[in-house]
């Protein structure tokens, strides 16, 4: 079993970021020595709390540093930071988060002797190939599919989108899906008017929120309980 494990990811924020919360607070628990590779221009006030409660447990540290959710010249400078801090704590598994995070696992991996596996969390799967930015994305997947050990995915759909825009071509793969701690869980005494319903995630177009309220809209107006 590997004992030291870094995770590298852009964004400290929403569920990738609660995603490798929960993956450091299990791996501390069970003896393991955990980082955390991060970007430091996003998040705010919020990540920088999440971050900061973490720092107990991520006895290989946190390391921050300013990183772009497109493709950019300043990824150059970021790989040079990141093999950098790599190199230094030694780890004996990398785990990329998201493409920006799989791709430096990737790279970094590939150059240190170090086996890479990436949780892709939707990131490039959600473009498709007839756009230029899910041309160039998409692209750059099919390239560093090959220097992964392999792939764990949160969700049936983002096994199924890989495969078929990016392709796993027997690339090894588990599906683990989040779960939650009993510490999650309290009671509510729900109003008399309370609809079951609930949505959880960020208020992104990407999550079809639109869709949503249409959807309850529609509902409304033929007036089914």
């Amino acid at each position: 079993m590997p004992r030291r494990i870094i995770h590298c990811f852009r964004a400290p924020l929403g569920g990738v970021m609660r995603h490798v919360g929960d993956l450091v607070t299990a791996q501390h628990g069970m003896g393991l020595d955990v980082g955390l590779i991060t970007a430091s221009n996003l998040g705010g006030a919020g990540a920088d709390k999440l971050l900061r409660s973490l720092e107990p447990k991520c006895t290989l540290g946190i390391h921050r540093l300013p990183l772009g959710r497109l493709p950019m010249l300043r990824d150059l400078a970021a790989y040079r930071a990141i093999r950098k801090i790599c190199h230094a704590l030694r780890p004996d598994l990398l785990h990329g988060h998201g493409a920006k995070g799989g791709a430096f696992a990737a790279l970094i991996g590939h150059s240190l002797g170090v086996p890479a596996f990436y949780t892709p969390h939707g990131g490039s799967l959600q473009f498709n190939w007839t756009s230029t930015l899910g041309l160039v994305s998409l692209s750059l997947e099919k390239i560093l599919r090959p220097l992964f050990t392999g792939l764990i995915f949160v969700s049936e759909w983002e096994k199924n989108a890989y495969d078929m825009k990016v392709g796993l071509r027997g690339k090894s793969f588990r599906i683990v899906h989040n779960g939650l701690w009993e510490t999650d869980f309290r009671p509510v005494t729900p109003r008399s008017d309370a609809a079951d319903l609930l949505f959880i995630g960020e208020l992104r177009e990407v999550k079809g929120v639109d869709i949503m309220l249409r959807a309850m809209a529609l509902v409304a107006a033929q007036h089914v309980r």
